[in-house]
């Protein structure tokens, strides 16, 4: 397993994984009292971190917008604001539904890690191209993509959906993903992350209609992509 968040140790980054597990197991554990008669049944319907946030004190509020940054002259749309002191986080309808999502986690790993030392916490989205991001954003990214997004449940469904526990580029399963011949499909992949991205993305294979992996973990295909590439699920379409 790769980690992209960053330049997190190897040692970090599987002490944040195991604390996001750790709180996958106790929403789980503790579904029946959380969610009452609508308990979930299927283990990713549980990862819920409003509901995570809720437990441990905190109220959500969406909101129409929260106030933006200035970056290198340009305005940067704030995501999420978290208030440590007040115990609120707040969350930016001026995203997607699954930046919204996955933003919920980013501030949900803040409270977990335990990042102290500011009172407002803003952050930007997550692909925000060019933005510097600081050990703990790191950290909160890496603990919301393991939170959202286990490693067990994304191999079990992606091998389920791509009969393969490493997607390559074939001829064949270039025709399943596409209906193209490969070298028509070669043109429009011409990165790791393409490939991915589609990967993510795609609700047929072959002749089989599927859940695409987007809508099963509620993320964007940005942030599955990545997920994918992290686990070593697909190899790069153009090897050197």
């Amino acid at each position: 397993m790769r980690n992209s968040h960053g330049s997190l140790s190897a040692s970090r980054w599987r002490a944040i994984e195991h604390q996001a597990r750790f709180l996958q197991l106790e929403l789980w554990n503790s579904r029946n009292s959380l969610w009452k008669s609508d308990a979930p049944n299927d283990p990713i319907d549980v990862l819920q971190p409003g509901v995570a946030l809720k437990q441990k004190g905190y109220k959500i509020q969406t909101v129409d917008s929260l106030p933006e940054e200035t970056h290198q002259g340009q305005r940067i749309k704030t995501a999420g604001l978290l208030d440590q002191d007040n115990r609120v986080v707040q969350i930016s309808r001026a995203f997607s539904r699954q930046e919204q999502f996955f933003t919920s986690a980013h501030e949900l790993g803040h409270v977990v890690l335990g990042h102290d030392g500011v009172r407002i916490h803003r952050d930007r989205p997550m692909d925000q191209v060019g933005w510097y991001k600081d050990q703990r954003e790191h950290e909160a990214d890496w603990f919301a993509a393991c939170f959202l997004m286990p490693a067990k449940q994304v191999r079990s469904w992606f091998g389920n959906l791509f009969l393969t526990e490493h997607f390559i580029l074939t001829e064949q399963t270039a025709f399943a993903l596409c209906t193209k011949p490969i070298d028509v499909v070669m043109s429009r992949f011409r990165t790791r992350r393409d490939l991915s991205i589609a990967l993510a993305r795609a609700n047929m294979y072959g002749t089989r209609p599927m859940p695409s992996l987007v809508e099963l973990f509620n993320v964007t295909p940005q942030a599955m992509a990545i997920r994918l590439e992290e686990l070593d699920l697909v190899a790069d379409p153009r090897p050197t």
